[in-house]
């Protein structure tokens, strides 16, 4: 796949990117995080940079294109919709609230791909350049696809009295290490381990205020920096996104009179009749449960 650069070609490669995703869902599953070369794929297509401008060889997509996307993605496998939307959101928020040193950084590698988590366990010792920090982030979904990682940490208050100050701090992945500790039920293809440091240092410039950000972008990407919204916004495309697979689902379990009856009633209007496109897989998928992600 050559790399796509608008949004109108993105939609074009979906369909094949959708139905890869289904058909490797199990295979992602067993291995507890979706696969390098289908991440390649995933960054070639633009993906991860839906919410980034063009000038920084991003799509320039709006935030209902990319929850068309992010929803579509999800309704194939929602271990990939959760990825992709968490890995496009956290791109967004670099472009709209990082130093312009570290977005050039970043923007610069064409597979550029950020995790991060808000679930710190860790120490941080302030310097005049930057700060250390040994210690571990849980729940970092997608990290084994990202190129930095590396989550929220709390600084010391500017003043007496004041709130400690968080910010995200992010280095190479090459300077980290994933401990594999992603073993779940659900989303079991997210990859969300641990990311460790170990006395890693991180200069200034590649850290930022988080979720309390400041923007340094100028509208519309500013509208994604403030809050933790970005949170709820990738669990509300993932789970939309299944939703629409409820069919699917239902007549996996030969439940085909309750796959009738909630078929109009699911999000968007290309889910009315997909009762009829679900029969065709029923003998492939009665041998085994559908993998939700």
């Amino acid at each position: 796949m050559t790399a796509i650069t608008s949004i109108r070609d993105l939609r074009a490669a979906l369909p094949d990117l959708a139905a890869e995703a289904r058909a490797r869902s199990i295979e992602f599953e067993d291995r507890r995080s979706i696969t390098p070369d289908f991440a390649d794929k995933l960054k070639r297509a633009g993906v991860f940079r839906v919410l980034v401008p063009g000038e920084a060889q991003g799509l320039g997509g709006s935030l209902p294109e990319w929850l068309e996307i992010m929803m579509t993605l999800a309704q194939a496998d929602a271990s990939t919709g959760w990825v992709s939307a968490h890995a496009s959101i956290c791109a967004g928020l670099i472009y709209a609230s990082a130093e312009p040193r570290f977005r050039d950084e970043f923007f610069a590698d064409p597979g550029a791909c950020a995790a991060w988590s808000n679930l710190p366990r860790v120490k941080v010792k302030e310097h005049d350049d930057g700060i250390r920090i040994s210690g571990s982030w849980g729940f970092e979904s997608g990290c084994t696809a990202a190129t930095f990682v590396g989550g929220m940490v709390l600084l010391s208050p500017l003043a007496e009295g004041a709130a400690p100050r968080m910010v995200a701090a992010l280095a190479p992945v090459s300077e980290a290490k994933i401990e594999e500790t992603w073993d779940p039920v659900g989303l079991a293809g997210t990859g969300s381990h641990d990311v460790h440091f170990d006395n890693v240092f991180v200069p200034w410039h590649r850290t930022f205020p988080w979720p309390s950000g400041i923007p340094v972008a100028a509208y519309p990407a500013a509208i994604f920096v403030p809050g933790a919204w970005f949170i709820a916004i990738c669990a509300a495309a993932t789970h939309l996104g299944l939703a629409r697979r409820i069919p699917v689902i239902l007549v996996a379990y030969q439940l085909e009179p309750l796959a009738r009856s909630v078929a109009p009633h699911l999000p968007g209007a290309r889910t009315r009749g997909r009762f009829q496109e679900c029969r065709p897989r029923l003998p492939s998928r009665s041998h085994r449960a559908p993998v939700l992600g």
